[in-house]
């Protein structure tokens, strides 16, 4: 991962060249269109000396995906690396950045689609002097279905929330590995957590450790668009395995999760035991409505509360 970098001479001007590492865990998912998109920009990037891309497949159980995703061999410089084992996202990525060959890194989920003909140039422009440059995510209404509501309206808002200037000012928060670019030496103090084998708060986690170590974070308008929004059901069983984890890393993450803020705040106030008992009583009545086709987002996030708190309790008598 040492840092590698060129110098041409192009009618007489010296052009700065670089060498590129693109990274995408998947698990049953297709993105043949993913890499072939990205091998184009790559080949055509005069800026860009040499360059490979690795998707990774972390145990995938769909037959059909596998099969489709081999093709991805067959593009120039491309790499489907196929695995037997499901290790989590945080595991395999962690896994995937010790292996790659180049000094700076684009990491992309696998259910991206690229809606810039200038996306891998634009990142390339902004790498003097960072170390870290988020190009952000969107939606788009065309991957909306009646079965996706939630995390179709979850992530709408958000992404309405987390607009440009926002994450410019601040940089750390709401940490996401979705779309970034990162220079290779950074993961030489810094990496995802191995220890983590299921979805949530890897992304938190390793913003927090970019910040301790100082690393610089750059956000810039260079998004990608997230095709991938789970249903309903899956949605939520995710997040129900993202505050499992956020029990175990609630001390690592501190000021990390809103969340954990809120729930801190209602222990001061001695009301976890009415957070518990609203919880037992009307989860189930929450539920209905979130998996609904017109899900309530307080209602999405007063569940979560809940969810977290129970887990919580039920990890403290356990000890």
């Amino acid at each position: 991962m040492k840092a590698k970098e060129q110098r041409l001479l192009f009618f007489g001007f010296s052009l700065l060249t670089m060498q590129l590492s693109i990274l995408i865990p998947t698990y049953n998912y297709v993105c043949t269109k993913l890499a072939k998109d990205l091998a184009s920009q790559c080949y055509r990037c005069t800026t860009l000396d040499d360059y490979e891309i690795v998707v990774a497949d972390d145990g995938s159980t769909d037959s059909t995906s596998i099969a489709q995703n081999r093709s991805i061999n067959d593009i120039p410089h491309c790499r489907y690396a196929e695995s037997a084992e499901n290790i989590g996202r945080s595991r395999i990525l962690h896994k995937m950045v010790l292996q790659m060959q180049f000094p700076w890194v684009i990491i992309i989920d696998s259910d991206a689609e690229v809606n810039s003909e200038n996306f891998i140039k634009t990142y390339l422009e902004n790498t003097s002097g960072q170390d870290v440059v988020c190009g952000g995510i969107v939606t788009s209404e065309k991957y909306k279905r009646q079965d996706n509501t939630l995390r179709y309206k979850y992530e709408s808002k958000a992404c309405t929330i987390r607009a440009l200037q926002y994450r410019k000012k601040h940089p750390y928060r709401f940490f996401s590995s979705f779309n970034i670019l990162i220079r290779a030496q950074v993961f030489e103090k810094v990496n995802f957590d191995d220890a983590l084998t299921q979805y949530g708060y890897e992304d938190t986690l390793f913003g927090i450790q970019l910040e301790k170590n100082n690393f610089n974070i750059l956000h810039i308008n260079n998004p990608l668009v997230h095709t991938g929004i789970d249903t309903n059901e899956k949605y939520l069983l995710k997040t129900e395995q993202a505050l499992q984890n956020l029990v175990t890393l609630k001390n690592q993450l501190q000021t990390g999760s809103l969340l954990y803020q809120y729930y801190l705040r209602l222990q001061k106030l001695h009301l976890i035991p009415f957070l518990l008992l609203w919880h037992k009583v009307f989860a189930t009545l929450e539920r209905k409505i979130i998996l609904s086709q017109h899900p309530n987002l307080f209602l999405f996030n007063l569940y979560k509360l809940g969810y977290f708190a129970k887990k919580t309790k039920e990890a403290t008598l356990a000890m």
